[in-house]
């Protein structure tokens, strides 16, 4: 089998236009001139006068001579064309050189030359973007093993052998990375003098989006085939005239003509009024884009009136201008004959009124009332459905809703987020089978039984991985009732909160060094308090009981003064000791928490008169840590100095218990009471943070704070954070305590 090159032979006359027959063509020519040359010198021999002027041999001599400068003349223009024609084939190469070259390195297709057993010979270098190998990588290896499909060789190599060629050929690739790519492939095979084939030459071109383009277009093309074939109502489509363009084979059932027939006709032809229909119908269209519900009357093939409702939009071109409208009918003849009825019926009874009782008046009332109502329910539901389908689709929560089989029925395009799949790849597919997390799953699996047999709602906490890591989610589970009360779906809502999340265990973190700060700077202000001014306050009193130590003559009026400033001095040590104390205890670090708040306690009984019941239970093994002890001692201060202040009470009764996991901490008192809620609205507005700072201290610690009261009742704290146990590292931060 001869090849294409070999099936392209050159005609006669390119044969002896060949330039080395031309040349010798040339040569015979000129020696034949001499030759005729030659023998017109003999044919001159025989006239006596020429014989006496030159001899034979002199004659001869000439001839040859002359022959052999013409031909030494025409071999020297012979070299010289020649010498310029190469020159100039020279100079057309080089060009044609520097345009392949450019061509074969920025051409986005791949040129490639390969021998017939696949080694590849050259290949231009946007093989690198489209297989993500080198050129060199390329060259000098078999071309099948970046095949994705091993088998397509066998069928390209028996193609080829056929046919000579291979056009639009699509072969799959195997990239670096693993991904599949596809090259729509354009061949030839070259074969020898044999006809052997010999090298394949051929460009590839990357046809991997258009193939997925073309796919989806494919997909899209039959939904729409699916629901134009099998729609209800009747879809069409019409220029500005009037005329159909396109119209769905519905309205072969309700108009009984074949949708070939209406195709090309006006569609205003039909109607029973057709330039009233004509202009109310355009004039709407182009004012407001949309018609929704408009009723005409149009007439079949039989002849007969049909009743239809019309939806219509107007489709604009990219200037603006109207350039169709499509829209769809709804056949609504039976709905019309119901209402006509309904009108007949109720003539007939606004007739027989006078007759009847006033019952019948009510009964037929409450009958257009529920039609009409029946109307707008079904016009709000349309709305609540699109309204609701809005939302979804641009809500960045994401929305899933499960059936009772734990189908998801419906999703939003938030949950590519979770799935890493789009919507449609995921609706009406179990719950297993979408790509969430197991643990998200399992959880779905847990509570969506029990909301279906409950109908309760839930909200939760749950983390789902994500292409940035685990994010944290509230989950909301929300039951959907049938009319006849069943749960028929669940809404699920999920908002990411990890922002949120970090953002409040951070300021838990800040809050907690804050409340770590404060304290640290309570204890150094205590300690200077004990150990500079206290001293100092001790001393001074010491120098005066000592001024008049050396004169017994001192009048009396000074000294009853000197024995009042040591009785100043005295107060003012105790109060700058009691103040060192209130601001860092010393027994907190050296007795521990259980100890400093029964020694606190007896000198809030002792100072104020205040009756305060102590007692704490399992608290004594424990080594709490810094946050837990500071707190709770905060906690208490705060509470008995609230119940000191405006509690009006006689006894006060303190419980503190550890029940693992747990440090409960409970303060009830005989006083006047309160409104817990009335008094946080006013702490709040007068600036008042006593339970407030208590809530925030609780809140800190992870627990909880219930307060009971009333008027007249007295007021009951009940305290509950989690244990936590003092490590090693903790001693970093606390300050030595201060000297006593």
């Amino acid at each position: 089998m001869h090849s294409v090159r070999d099936s392209q032979r050159p005609p006669l006359g390119v044969f002896f236009n060949h330039p080395h027959l031309k040349r010798i063509f040339t040569d015979l020519f000129y020696v034949g001139l001499g030759l005729v040359f030659i023998f017109f010198v003999f044919f001159l021999w025989n006239f006596p006068e020429f014989e006496k002027k030159f001899s034979y041999p002199e004659i001869t001599a000439m001839a040859l001579a002359l022959v052999f400068f013409l031909y030494a003349l025409r071999r020297s223009w012979d070299q010289l064309q020649l010498a310029k024609k190469q020159q100039d084939t020279l100079v057309q190469l080089n060009s044609y050189k520097e345009k392949y070259r450019k061509i074969f390195e920025n051409i986005r297709d791949i040129y490639c030359e390969a021998l017939f057993d696949g080694t590849v010979v050259e290949v231009s270098p946007a093989v690198l973007a489209f297989t993500g190998y080198s050129r060199e990588e390329f060259i000098g290896k078999k071309i099948h093993r970046f095949y994705a499909d091993s088998e397509i060789k066998d069928t390209m190599v028996r193609l080829l052998l056929a046919h000579g060629e291979l056009k639009d050929f699509e072969v799959n690739f195997r990239t670096r990375w693993g991904n599949i790519y596809t090259g729509s492939l354009n061949c030839i095979l070259e074969r020898d003098r044999k006809g052997e084939p010999v090298r394949v030459y051929g460009t590839l071109r990357d046809v991997t989006e258009w193939r997925k383009a073309a796919r989806l277009l494919e997909e899209s093309e039959q939904k729409y085939r699916g629901i134009f074939q099998n729609i209800q109502d009747v879809y069409y489509e019409t220029d500005m005239t009037g005329k159909f363009l396109e119209v769905s084979p519905a309205i072969e059932r309700v108009f009984h003509y074949q949708r070939e027939e209406l195709i090309g006709n006006s569609f205003f032809g039909y109607c029973i009024h057709p330039e009233k229909a004509r202009k109310m119908l355009f004039s709407q269209a182009e004012r407001e884009g949309l018609v929704q519900d408009f009723e005409l009357q149009l007439k079949d093939r039989d002849g007969r009136i049909r009743d239809f409702s019309l939806n219509a939009e107007l489709i604009r071109d990219e200037t603006g201008e109207p350039l169709r409208v499509i829209g769809s009918m709804r056949d609504i003849s039976d709905r019309k004959r119901v209402e006509s009825a309904l009108r007949r019926s109720r003539d007939e009874l606004e007739g027989r009124v006078m007759e009847r009782t006033e019952e019948l008046l009510l009964t037929n009332q409450k009958l257009l009332r529920e039609i009409e109502d029946r109307k707008r329910v079904e016009r709000e539901l349309l709305q609540r459905e699109e309204t609701f389908r809005a939302l979804t689709e641009n809500s960045t929560d994401i929305i899933m809703r499960f059936s009772r089989d734990l189908s998801l029925v419906f999703v939003n395009s938030a949950v590519t987020r979770i799935s890493g799949l789009k919507p449609l790849e995921i609706r009406n597919h179990g719950l297993w089978h979408v790509g969430f997390d197991e643990g998200f799953c399992q959880m779905l699996v847990r509570h969506l039984p029990l909301i279906f047999d409950g109908g309760v709602a839930r909200s939760l906490t749950f983390s789902c991985p994500g292409s940035q890591g685990d994010r944290v989610y509230d989950w909301r589970l929300i039951p959907e009732w049938s009319s006849d009360g069943q749960v028929i779906s669940v809404l699920c809502t999920g908002r990411d909160i990890t922002r949120l999340k970090a953002a409040e265990h951070r300021i838990q973190i800040l809050t907690q060094e804050l409340i770590r700060a404060q304290e640290n700077e309570r204890q150094r202000i205590a300690r200077d308090l004990h150990d500079h001014i206290a001293q100092d306050l001790a001393t001074l009193k010491i120098m005066s009981q000592n001024l008049f130590g050396a004169w017994e003559d001192v009048p009396q009026a000074l000294r009853i003064k000197a024995e009042t400033l040591n009785r100043t001095l005295g107060n003012s040590i105790q109060a700058v000791r009691d103040l060192a104390y209130d601001l860092r205890p010393p027994t907190l670090d050296a007795l521990g928490l259980v100890r400093t708040l029964f020694v606190y306690c007896e000198d809030l009984s002792s100072k104020y008169g205040l009756q305060v019941d102590f007692s704490s239970a399992g608290l004594d093994a424990l080594d709490l840590d810094f946050d837990t002890e500071i707190n709770l001692y905060r906690l208490l201060q705060e509470a008995l100095s609230n119940v000191r202040k405006h509690a009006s009470a006689r006894q006060v009764t303190v419980r503190l218990v550890a029940s693992h996991p747990h440090i409960i901490l409970r303060i009830e008192d005989d006083g006047q009471g309160f409104h817990p809620e009335v008094r946080m609205g006013e702490a709040l507005h007068e600036k008042r943070m006593g339970l407030r700072s208590m809530e925030e201290r609780v809140a800190l610690l992870g627990g909880k704070m219930k307060i009971q009261s009333s008027p007249g009742t007295g007021a009951r704290i009940h305290i509950q954070v989690p244990m936590r146990i003092r490590h090693a590292q903790e001693a970093d931060y606390l300050v030595p305590p201060a000297s006593p």
